[in-house]
């Protein structure tokens, strides 16, 4: 009597003679929702796609405060200093960006900087490509696609850093596709998030834990000209922030009700199967 194929030996063979089918589409970004990706999807563009200036400002040579403050009685719009709106490129002379409210132009066009300041080469430029490359990975292939990364694919978002104090977070985090992940009770996390932006700090923070202390290391994370949407409630609704540096930074906090109107939404999801609730 011939015996039974092991269980192994069934898998294998169905295996070798399975030849699965496999239908693919182009659709857009929008209708993606829940859809598995047959391919690694990669950054179509360079973002910005030229050095950018990080705020509303003046574009100036750095190199003219190198012994204080210059006098730009005799400075000439165009020649000695440009406008320089936020994401906006300009003349290569220029190679650093006062903020708009530390100078007054006049109908004349003559420039007047209001205080002493130390202006540095880079002080409020984003080089090119500082946000994402044209050819950087965005999302993996055969992973299914949550809002999350609807949002990364449409605005170039290529690297997110998740930070936590508990290692089960963070390696579903990295399971759902985070680029790095930080343990704040082990390492200086806003140290250890400039290392891996290379000196740079975040485009974006967006703060969920409502204490003083993350809220705080958001601001020491971020690069100058960032966002940092505050979502976590505290306790007492009160905290103390080292609002020097966010001024020097020139931060912007965007306040969210993280609850707002999205109870539909995720009552589908779940009931879809678009979000594992179990895993």
């Amino acid at each position: 009597m011939t015996s039974l194929p092991t269980r192994a030996q069934v898998l294998e063979t169905l295996l070798q003679r399975w030849d699965p089918v496999s239908q693919t589409e182009t659709i857009p970004v929008e209708a993606a929702l829940g859809r598995v990706l047959t391919r690694d999807q990669y950054a179509q563009a360079t973002i910005p796609v030229a050095r950018a200036s990080a705020m509303d400002g003046v574009a100036v040579c750095a190199v003219r405060f190198g012994q204080g403050m210059p006098d730009t009685a005799g400075w000439k719009l165009g020649v000695d200093f440009c406008r320089a709106d936020t994401g906006d490129d300009f003349d290569d002379r220029f190679d650093a960006v006062i903020p708009i409210e530390r100078v007054q132009i006049s109908e004349k066009g003559q420039l007047t900087i209001l205080g002493d300041m130390q202006v540095r080469p880079g002080d409020n430029i984003r080089p090119r490509g500082s946000a994402i490359r044209t050819g950087e990975l965005v999302a993996r292939k055969h992973r299914q696609l949550r809002p999350f990364d609807l949002a990364c694919l449409a605005m170039g978002v290529s690297r997110v850093i998740v930070v936590d104090v508990m290692d089960k977070r963070l390696k579903k985090a990295k399971e759902l596709g985070a680029w790095e992940v930080v343990n704040g009770a082990s390492c200086d996390a806003a140290a250890r998030i400039m290392e891996l932006t290379g000196g740079q700090g975040a485009d974006l923070a967006i703060e969920t834990a409502g204490t003083e202390i993350t809220t705080n290391q958001c601001i020491h994370a971020v690069k100058k000209g960032s966002n940092i949407v505050l979502v976590g409630y505290g306790k007492t609704g009160k905290m103390n922030l080292e609002m020097s540096l966010a001024l020097d930074k020139e931060v912007t906090f965007k306040t969210v009700f993280r609850y707002r109107h999205i109870y539909p939404m995720a009552i589908d999801a779940v009931a879809s199967g678009k979000v594992n609730v179990k895993g």
